[in-house]
């Protein structure tokens, strides 16, 4: 059985695209920062979530006789230190990521940082992802939810 790994870089857009050719793909992945989603480090942890470049679903067998096509899994999420030393979550979609990303940070952490802080880190990964200025409030809202509530949460 032959296996195939397909390559996947991010457009201009941030949209995901199918790369065939390794060059190309390998200078993607090379320029560091363009395929971080985000990047937390505090309270003793480190929180990374990254596009991973390369789908991380394992089909075995031929996967044009499935009877969909599976949606490759492209993000990771993992935390360094802490209580939570060693998760890892990955993901289908960048927004299923930074939201990923967010829980962990809150998980990981265990404990609130002060909201100003917080909003701020918030505002810079909204920024970092070119969230459009009108719906920035509802996402920060939104990621602040997450983060009151995930400090409740057991991991």
């Amino acid at each position: 059985m032959t296996v195939i790994i397909t390559k996947y870089v991010l457009d201009e857009n941030g949209r995901v695209v199918v790369e065939t050719d390794d060059d190309k793909w390998s200078a993607f992945m090379e320029r560091g920062r363009r395929h971080v989603v985000g990047y937390f480090e505090g309270n003793g942890v480190k929180v990374s979530t990254i596009f991973l470049g390369i789908d991380h679903r394992h089909v075995f067998g031929d996967e044009d006789k499935l009877p969909i096509k599976p949606i490759p899994i492209l993000w990771e999420t993992m935390v360094f230190g802490g209580c939570l030393d060693g998760y890892q979550e990955r993901y289908t979609s960048a927004e299923d990521a930074l939201r990923g990303h967010v829980r962990a940070m809150c998980r990981a952490t265990r404990q609130p940082m002060p909201r100003s802080l917080f909003t701020e880190k918030l505002n810079e990964l909204v920024r970092a992802h070119d969230v459009d200025p009108g719906e920035r409030c509802a996402a920060i809202e939104s990621f602040l939810d997450i983060y009151y509530a995930g400090i409740e949460e057991e991991p």
